[in-house]
């Protein structure tokens, strides 16, 4: 008696795939680094928000960027945060710090990150899923 079964070639190619760490990883690097536009824009969009008052120049909102994707033990992700200073030389992170937990007596937080990963989340998450799905070819 003889079994046959069609369609094994294209599995076991599509397995081989995936126990290969280096191809895996850069399939991962290339759906964190076309996240992350979003990612930043959305970060942006909540820190601008959180950044309004008679003071505010907009520069921590306007100096946000990501880093690209990087590689560390628990796997590949990318950071958008504010970098650089204002024109006082106030560093945009601190800044955004100061906002996100406020200053007691003095500020009132006005929690921006929160907002920014939910409002990035569903949107990040499916262009995640749709690079990884063409690369390793399981639509």
């Amino acid at each position: 008696m003889a079994i046959r079964v069609e369609g094994m070639d294209e599995a076991l190619r599509k397995l081989e795939k995936l126990s290969d760490r280096a191809h895996v990883e850069e399939i991962a690097k290339h759906a964190v680094s076309a996240a992350e536009p979003l990612v930043v824009a959305s970060t942006r969009s909540a820190l601008a928000a959180s950044e309004t008052g008679p003071r505010s120049t907009g520069s921590a909102a306007a100096s946000v960027s990501g880093t690209g994707a990087k590689v560390n033990e628990y796997g590949v992700y990318s950071v958008a945060r504010p970098t650089g200073r204002d024109s006082k030389g106030v560093r945009n992170g601190m800044k955004a710090a100061l906002l996100e937990y406020g200053v007691p007596g003095k500020l009132n937080a006005r929690p921006w990150r929160a907002r920014a990963a939910k409002s990035a989340e569903e949107s990040a998450k499916s262009v995640m899923e749709n690079i990884v799905k063409t690369e390793m070819e399981c639509e």
